[in-house]
């Protein structure tokens, strides 16, 4: 029989190339305080009390900026997403944003941005599948769903595309 073999970690991080790491991986892009302390974290031969010092380090010269990290993806998802709010949320707490951070987008009031795009994604699924609004109403709504819109939402578009429609 075959035999599986995985890879292992090339090298284990000591403390003195955690730093250089860290940079490296921010390099690429931006990385949140919790993602970069998972990745320190998994690392056997690193303590705690280091990892707190050297994130803290990475804070104070403004490596790790929280605050723009949110705002880039908040930005990514303005400007090249129909996905709903709750995709925006999800994202941000993937990347292990700061709850406070996160909270303060929660709060921003989409509502009217939202419709308008589920109104639009509406209207694109109608001229792709080639259905009208009567038939496809649940797969609309299901649809819509997998976009992360909240169902509010998605009540308020169907019912501003069928009174187009009318």
């Amino acid at each position: 029989m075959w035999t599986r073999y995985y890879k292992t970690k090339k090298s284990s991080l000591t403390e003195s190339n955690a730093y250089a790491a860290c940079i490296k991986k921010l390099n690429y892009r931006d990385y949140s305080y919790g993602e970069l302390r998972e990745f320190l974290l998994e690392q056997e031969e690193l303590n705690t009390e280091f990892i707190e010092q050297l994130l803290n380090e990475l804070l104070d010269f403004g490596y790790i900026n929280e605050a723009r990290f949110a705002e880039n993806i908040y930005s990514s998802w303005l400007n090249g997403s129909y996905k709903g709010k709750y995709y925006l949320l999800n994202k941000l707490n993937k990347h292990k944003i700061n709850p406070e951070i996160v909270s303060k987008y929660q709060d921003i009031d989409m509502t009217e941005l939202e419709l308008k795009r589920a109104c639009e994604l509406i209207q694109k699924y109608l001229l792709a599948k080639n259905i009208s609004l009567q038939e496809g109403k649940n797969k609309i709504a299901v649809y819509l769903k997998n976009q992360y819109y909240a169902p509010n939402i998605i009540n308020q578009a169907i019912n501003c595309i069928a009174n187009t429609l009318k």
